[in-house]
């Protein structure tokens, strides 16, 4: 499993929150913008989170994406010098926003 960076990691050495999130997707032939932030503003909104939606995380602005696994599950890349996790939605405060790049799903 890959380590975590606190920002602005895609390397070897270690992937960011947003970096593991752009990785992800670009294997699966799907380009997204480097920063969480950013990959808000893509996508379509959506209300009931989906296996492959993006949720953001963030008081003010957004500062965390995770990747949705289930409705109430997602794995992130939570702070430096960890590998990625498993999170579940209960666990955690809960998103401020869910964008879905993937079309197809239902919603």
């Amino acid at each position: 499993m890959a380590r975590v960076r606190t920002s602005g990691g895609t390397s070897a050495t270690g992937l960011d929150c947003s970096g593991l999130i752009q990785q992800v997707y670009r294997l699966n032939g799907v380009a997204l913008p480097r920063d969480a932030d950013q990959q808000a503003l893509a996508g379509r909104a959506v209300t009931s989170p989906e296996a492959g939606d993006l949720l953001f995380f963030g008081k003010d602005r957004v500062t965390h994406v995770a990747l949705a696994t289930g409705p109430e599950t997602f794995i992130h890349a939570p702070r430096s010098g960890t590998s990625v996790q498993h999170g579940a939605l209960t666990a955690e405060p809960g998103p401020v926003a869910v964008r879905r790049y993937l079309m197809g799903s239902a919603e």
